[in-house]
């Protein structure tokens, strides 16, 4: 691999893998399913609505090769739900007209159009995975499904009908996974072990640990008990989240102290049972293989024998019950009941047969979402595949009652949208839309609301905000990204598009960023205009912010937010739901708590955690805040206004240092950066040991460091020592940037180039022997019991802080730039930084530190 370095730099910044389009693909699933999967060939049979978003998913992420098998030719009933086809393409094959779509959209991949009327066995042996997205006869289906399971080629089921969806799985009699979640290994620290008569070991956790009875899990730094050290053991019961069992048969001598237990990842074997067992009605299925996403709808069995009606009424019929026909629907019916004697939900059954003729588009990106989630997971042997079905029914979007029909029929408004209506359409083609964020989530959200005419009619409208321009890395997330868009911003592509598919749409863009509460205040009109406010956003501040504002002016929210590759979506409706921020799973689980992570840290995570929210963070955005804050309210405010001068009070070491005492020039921030090092990583952790000794003791008699806690140890700064040149080199830079010492277009490249002059003046920053610090001037107070307690807001602010003041009131400051909170896998400076603060403080510790890699993959989840 090429890494991008520069002449005797001790800095090698992030790699290539990382800074090119598939940064995201790499991040998610790590570099060896990444390559895998990118190195797979995956046919597709069938065009429709769900072939084709299956396609573009495909083509986006940049699988190796995509084979497109279509007999049919472009319908101009195909043009209402299919995205990608426009009326030029009427009369051409449906596979011939996506190919130059798809190759627009990815040069990478190898993409070939097949046209055979009979799918062969020598056509499927050419593809590692098949995917079936159209509907065929069932002796078609059994035929293909026999010929993959015979030559071990994975074959996918997806279908979208009407507003009933369905996903089929068959990865043959035994198929491994090497990973079955994706999932860092996760750790937990031991503070007592005990072995019971059975020969079992009860294990006790400092914190809640994350193991499942059958895990295998290993042993580590234990002391005492050292035989335990680097074995597996199986976990045979979890009493609850800090107690489980291992099995251990053995002599073991008595546990002292500490130890480390670490999930160990185990390949995983899949057996699947062949489709024609499914549609073999005399045998039972397990409830487990058929899954169903709904509210109150179909349960999974009805689901089943729902889809294997309608295939039985395509393989009689050659085609589905056409659309809100009682009589095919009828006869769907008379199917399932005959098979399965019983009349459960059969009204709900009735009407989604008389809707699954139509092809409608939020059904068919969802389908063909989750299809390409298993071509991933079948491709890479990583995560754990469906077992094996995956319904949706989402029938209760449409009323039961028949909309009345138009008066003149228009072959382009058949299928869905004539199972909604014109007066539903134009209803909601007059509704005002904002749109947060236009990235993977948000730019697939645009297209669907242009694609079905949503905010496109006369009193309608579309407002889109984002801050961010296109990258490389968002050509295999945002499906509007193209080579030629690169450094363009985001809201303007998607607006151009929108104006492209409905000329007098009303659309507004805006670039900036919703980062701060004023930010907010200033669209307080613009809340207002809005139907529905719509969030897809990567900051949870943000995502905050904007639930607050749609509760403030009772607008319905949808907040959509993605974690690798997992995603959730949450809707507010004023008066009917709680807001997001009100929900108690919208805080990240911790497993830690969060004011130990920097003193006490436990596990490699920890460290990250702490090296962005208290360092980088902390540093480069709070800090800043505080001070533009103050400098936007007056320097002579603080005689005036009792918490402005409190909140002076108690950051009055910040102000110090960033107004009186800020860096002057580069130098000036190297030597900043040098005692940054030594106040992070050798006074903190001298004066932990200063307040808790090596030999301190706990209450309890215990040794303070030893039950769920690390006894830290100073780190010496060495030039030579790549890692603390890097930290400092890099901590001097962002410096620099963000009191604007150096111009925001001054790359770390010229920077890097007077390296050896910077390390050298790091190198001579001198430190005397270290004290404790004196402890906080405090005045005597009363809580709320009376009991006398310090009472820091009531200093002197005359006497402790007006030389300080004085001198801010007098200094010529310009406002210092924040940092915006990154998103990790987009900001490749930060992620570097934050890697680097989190693995020196993992030696602080000695914690076993992370590669650049698993750092990369742990950071870009702490900010979902």
């Amino acid at each position: 691999k090429i890494e991008r370095t520069w002449q005797g730099s001790y800095l090698s910044l992030i790699d290539m893998d990382f800074e090119d389009k598939y940064s995201h693909l790499i991040l998610s699933l790590g570099p060896s399913a990444a390559a895998r999967f990118r190195s797979a060939k995956v046919l597709i049979v069938g065009l429709n609505g769900v072939g084709i978003e299956l396609a573009k998913n495909l083509v986006m992420m940049g699988v190796a090769a995509v084979g497109l098998q279509d007999t049919h030719f472009v319908q101009p009933s195909d043009l209402a739900a299919q995205f990608w086809l426009s009326p030029s393409d009427v009369g051409k094959n449906r596979a011939e007209a996506l190919i130059s779509k798809l190759k627009d959209m990815n040069n990478d991949v190898t993409i070939t159009a097949h046209h055979e009327e009979i799918i062969s066995e020598t056509l499927l042996k050419q593809f590692e995975v098949v995917c079936i997205a159209q509907m065929m006869s069932k002796d078609e289906f059994i035929t293909i499904d026999t010929i993959c399971r015979n030559n071990s080629i994975p074959l996918i089921i997806g279908s979208a009908l009407g507003l009933f969806g369905a996903v089929f799985t068959d990865f043959g009699d035994s198929w491994t996974s090497l990973d079955t979640t994706g999932e860092a290994s996760t750790t937990a620290m031991i503070s007592n072990i005990v072995q019971d008569i059975n020969g079992k070991l009860r294990c006790t956790c400092s914190l809640k640990h994350q193991f499942s009875e059958g895990d295998l899990v290993e042993f580590e730094e234990v002391e005492g008990m050292t035989e335990l050290n680097g074995k597996n053991f199986r976990v045979t019961l979890v009493e609850n989240r800090e107690i489980f069992y291992v099995d251990a048969p053995g002599e073991f001598s008595a546990y002292q102290c500490r130890g480390m237990v670490t999930l160990v990842k185990a390949p995983f074997t899949v057996s699947h049972q062949s489709l024609a067992m499914f549609l073999d009605h005399s045998t039972k299925i397990e409830d487990r293989k058929l899954g169903a996403l709904n509210g109150s709808g179909l349960d999974g069995t009805n689901c089943l024998r729902l889809w294997t009606a309608l295939l039985d009424f395509f393989s009689l019929q050659g085609k589905l019950p056409a659309l809100w026909s009682e009589s095919d629907a009828d006869e769907v019916l008379y199917t399932v009941r005959k098979r399965s004697g019983i009349d459960s939900q059969a009204v709900r059954l009735h009407f989604a047969a008389q809707l699954s003729s139509a092809e409608f588009p939020p059904i068919c990106s969802i389908v063909g979402g989750i299809v390409a989630h298993e071509v991933i997971k079948a491709t890479s042997n990583c995560l754990s595949p469906l077992d094996q079905w995956l319904f949706i029914d989402c029938v209760d979007v449409v009323p039961r009652k028949r909309p009345v029909p138009n008066s003149v029929e228009d072959s382009v408004e058949s299928s869905w949208r004539r199972m909604f209506g014109k007066e539903f359409l134009d209803r909601m083609a007059n509704k005002k839309y904002f749109l947060a964020g236009t990235g993977a989530t948000g730019g697939e959200l645009a297209k669907l609301l242009l694609q079905m005419g949503f905010c496109a009619g006369p009193g309608g409208k579309l407002t889109i905000m984002d801050p961010h321009v296109l990258n490389t890395r968002d050509m295999c997330l945002q499906l509007f990204c193209r080579q030629s868009g690169i450094g363009r911003p985001r809201a303007e592509v998607v607006a151009e598009f929108a104006r492209s598919l409905h000329p007098a749409i009303d659309i507004e863009t805006y670039i900036s960023a919703l980062d701060t509460e004023k930010s907010f205040e200033n669209y307080e009109n613009l809340w207002e205009e809005q139907d529905v406010i719509i969030s897809a956003v990567g900051s949870v501040n943000h995502r905050e912010r904007l639930d607050v504002s749609s509760l403030r002016h009772r607008k319905p929210i949808v907040d959509m937010g993605l974690l690798k590759s997992k995603g959730h979506v949450y809707v507010t409706v004023p008066f009917a739901s709680e807001n997001v921020a009100a929900v108690e799973d919208f805080e990240l689980e911790r497993t830690a708590p969060h004011q130990s992570i920097g003193s006490f840290p436990v596990a490699a995570a920890h460290c990250l955690k702490w090296a962005l929210e208290y360092v980088y963070l902390e540093e480069f955005r709070s800090r800043c805040e505080l001070i533009n804050e103050f400098i936007d309210a007056g320097a002579t405010t603080f005689r005036s206004d009792p918490v402005v001068a409190n909140k002076i009070v108690r950051n009055i070491g910040v102000f110090n240092d960033l107004m009186i005492d800020r860096p002057r020039s580069v130098e000036e921030c190297v030597v900043w950066a040098r005692k940054k090092f030594e106040a992070l990583f050798s006074d903190h952790p001298n004066q932990l040991l200063h307040i808790f000794p090596a030999n301190n003791r706990s209450h309890d008699g215990n040794l303070f460091w030893a039950h769920g806690k690390r006894m830290p140890r100073r780190l010496q700064f060495d030039r030579e020592d790549p890692k603390h040149a890097e930290f400092v080199l890099l901590a001097a830079f962002l410096r620099a940037k963000s009191l604007q010492i150096l111009p925001q277009n001054h790359s770390l490249e010229e920077f890097l180039l007077l390296q050896d002059e910077m390390l050298r003046i790091a190198s001579e920053v001198r430190f005397g022997s270290w004290k404790p610090p004196p402890p906080l001037p405090w005045r005597a107070g009363k809580d709320e019991k009376g009991q006398d307690c310090p009472d820091y807001e009531a200093l002197d602010i005359e006497e402790n802080t007006l030389p300080i003041i004085a001198k801010m009131a007098n200094a010529s400051l310009r406002t210092i730039p924040g940092t915006e909170e990154p998103h990790l896998a987009n900001d490749p400076l930060a992620l570097q930084f934050v890697h680097i603060t989190g693995t020196r403080l993992s030696r602080v510790y000695n914690i076993r530190y992370w590669s650049k890699l698993e750092s990369c993959r742990a950071a870009c989840e702490l900010v979902p």
